[in-house]
């Protein structure tokens, strides 16, 4: 059975970025209780884990710890970025530390997530496939991604956050990623 922890950034007094009168940690537990939801839905073969549920602040290391010791296969971040308004986009991370599986994992979900942004006619950038040293790809024992998901604070990016619609399509690309990153079989 693989593992897969699923880690909604920020929570509880850390908010993560604002705009428009949207919060991250709250946009990033949407995503995350989604994709949960979808991978329970439409696969098996898995076990399903989340750094938080709820609006509650949980530190870096204790995430990493958490994944470290459950013994997770693949470790997904969720985030939306911020900047000055003027950026837009979709961009995804991993740490260099483990690049062979790490790109595996980046090159399939970065891809089928922005098509799912692209068919909502975003037509926001593909800012692309990164790497970076943010504690939960460096000190993560598994295959870990972490993904950008548009601006806040950006106008036309706030307005696609800002829609149910899109969220749950986010979700479901997240959690097809993963699945097909593992291999996992589709429920009939």
């Amino acid at each position: 059975m693989q593992r897969i922890y699923i880690d909604p950034g920020h929570g509880g007094r850390d908010t993560g970025a604002i705009g428009y009168g949207l919060v991250e940690k709250e946009i990033a537990l949407d995503i995350g209780l989604k994709m949960s939801i979808y991978l329970r839905d439409n696969f098996v073969g898995m076990y399903r884990r989340m750094s938080r549920t709820d609006d509650t602040f949980v530190d870096l290391q204790t995430r990493t710890n958490d994944a470290n010791s459950w013994g997770a296969d693949v470790f997904v971040s969720i985030h939306v970025n911020a900047f000055d308004g003027s950026a837009r986009g979709f961009e995804t991370f991993i740490h260099d530390s483990n690049p062979t599986w790490a790109r595996a994992l980046q090159s399939i979900m970065h891809p089928l997530i922005f098509e799912g942004v692209q068919n909502f006619d975003a037509l926001t950038p593909n800012r692309g496939q990164k790497m970076a040293n943010f504690h939960v790809l460096r000190e993560s024992q598994a295959n870990t991604i972490l993904t950008e998901n548009l601006f806040i604070d950006h106008d036309s990016d706030a307005a696609l956050l800002r829609d149910p619609n899109f969220i749950s399509a986010l979700a479901a690309e997240h959690a097809e990623g993963v699945a097909n990153f593992l291999g996992l079989t589709r429920t009939s």
